[in-house]
């Protein structure tokens, strides 16, 4: 018999979540606006507590009708007992479970933490493509054959196929030990505050010219991608720039967005460029999350040495004044982006970027389960630059490709600018204290990250590893994913010589 499916590979990351503290008419709202029945509720350390429903709603909707005003906070009207499931139960199993329950959904665990939800639609859904035992054929839990094009270059397969080989050595489940990279924080900081996805394969594709030359793996499949969402931050960031909403990037940020941390003597000298050059050194707590649990930090592509320990009390430099890659930071970063557009950041990415890119709209950006803050009477889901928590951007390659394309192009896609020339010229622009970084880009200059290729370079780079590469000299876009990052160099280097030839 075929191994079982495991609820983990079907279950709902992208999930509604609450807080005990949320006004319960605010909470009600959320339900309404985003047509779920209910929600899981979050408590500060990222525990689940409870479960907020519409029967409880009515509850609440029942006494505020007797006393004439609303009262009391979700704590006071979820159903503290809550029946889970494993990530780890196959299909048959939960199966089993939900004929012994009344529920229809159930909250899926892993480790103790809430990592997706499954209901009996998404069985029957799934059962449906499966054989009587709940196993996939094999034919349909197969990898994506390696495609080429008519007329690729020789050579690209051998280096595709290179690639493949030596994928990375992360597991694919994250419920093993083997998977991102929280783990290698200090406690409590060593785990996850938001919700992840099992990884696919090995995958990429290959573009010149704005022709698709090779895909491979599963290209197609929206996966977490880590820190290249730094990436689409700064492409956010630009969106600002080019509207006016960000005129000066050397005005401090706190000028425009206030009482969310750029106070005080230290952090009000923080600029909107520092943020972006990741030379800010805002001190402080993002969502729970001191910054001083990235201080330390070895970043593969830093010649800078690395004088304590990861999580150790750095003494702080002026902003402006050192350079380091912070995932806190850059999470505030977010935080301030969210206040200055008044809205959330993945619908600008949607209409800004991604729509006019011609990416899908299956890609999904989601935040910690305690990133929900108030916006002009709205309460909105404030999201990570990366996945080093949990949360963060999951999106398929093609899309990634998409977005690459444009720019390669100067921030054009067809007749639109979509970007003005002028930000990618400051994206490009060499950090004076780290000539290998730019707006939340890495660059080549001096072949310093990646010694294989062209010193025009310049990189979207997440852990795992993802990366988009744009090859301005070979007018090509490149995007690889999970792939050994030993091996990096010498994939990358392969598969640009083979579009030389």
């Amino acid at each position: 018999m075929m191994a079982r499916s495991k609820i983990s590979d079907y279950m709902v990351t992208e999930l509604v979540t609450l807080v005990p503290e949320m006004e319960i008419n605010r909470a009600m709202q959320v339900l309404l606006d985003r047509a779920v029945s209910g929600a899981p509720v979050i408590d500060g350390k990222g525990e689940l507590v409870g479960v907020l429903s519409q029967k409880d709603c009515l509850k609440a909707a029942l006494n505020a009708s007797y006393y004439q005003q609303w009262g009391g906070a979700v704590a006071d009207y979820m159903s503290a007992e809550v029946e889970t499931l494993d990530a780890e139960l196959d299909i048959v199993e939960a199966a089993e479970r939900f004929l012994a329950s009344h529920y229809r959904r159930f909250p899926v665990m892993l480790e103790g933490r809430l990592v997706g939800q499954i209901s009996r639609s998404d069985l029957l859904r799934l059962w449906s493509i499966t054989g009587p035992d709940g196993s996939l054929p094999g034919d349909q839990r197969m990898e994506n054959e390696l495609q080429l094009a008519a007329g690729a270059p020789v050579g690209l397969e051998a280096a595709i196929r290179f690639a493949i080989a030596h994928e990375s050595p992360w597991s694919r489940d994250p419920a093993s030990g083997n998977w991102g990279v929280h783990r290698d924080d200090p406690p409590p900081w060593n785990r996850l505050l938001g919700p992840v996805s099992p990884r696919g394969p090995c995958s990429g594709v290959v573009v010149r010219n704005g022709v698709q030359l090779a895909a491979w793996g599963e290209p197609g499949r929206e996966d977490l991608t880590f820190s290249v969402a730094k990436t689409y931050l700064a492409l956010i960031a630009g969106v600002a720039h080019d509207r006016g909403l960000l005129p000066e990037l050397d005005e401090p940020v706190g000028a425009r967005v206030r009482n969310i941390g750029f106070e005080g003597d230290h952090n009000a000298a923080v600029t909107w460029r520092h943020l972006l050059q990741q030379t800010s050194e805002w001190e402080g707590e993002c969502f729970g999350v001191p910054e001083q649990a990235d201080r330390y930090r070895v970043v593969s592509f830093d010649p800078t040495p690395v004088h304590g320990r990861k999580g150790e009390a750095r003494p702080l430099r002026q902003p402006g004044g050192y350079w380091e890659y912070n995932d806190v930071r850059i999470n505030q970063l977010s935080l301030a982006l969210l206040h200055l557009f008044g809205r959330p950041l993945p619908e600008v990415f949607a209409e800004a970027i991604a729509g006019p890119c011609g990416a899908s709209s299956d890609w999904r950006w989601v935040g910690y389960d305690n990133a929900w803050v108030e916006i002009g009477g709205r309460l909105v889901q404030s999201v990570p630059g990366g996945t080093h928590w949990g949360g963060g951007m999951s999106i398929d390659s093609f899309d990634q490709a998409l977005i690459g394309q444009m720019l390669l192009s100067g921030g054009r896609v067809g007749g639109t600018q979509v970007l003005s020339s002028e930000w990618i010229k400051l994206m490009l622009t060499p950090c004076a204290l780290a000539p290998f970084y730019g707006f939340l880009v890495w660059l080549n200059a001096g072949k310093r990250v990646f010694p294989g290729l062209p010193e025009s370079s310049w990189f979207a780079i997440g852990a795992g590893s993802s990366i988009t590469w744009i090859d301005p000299q070979r007018d090509a876009v490149v995007v690889v994913r999970w792939i050994d990052a030993a091996a990096t160099n010498e994939v990358l280097a392969g598969i640009g010589n083979a579009l030389q030839a």
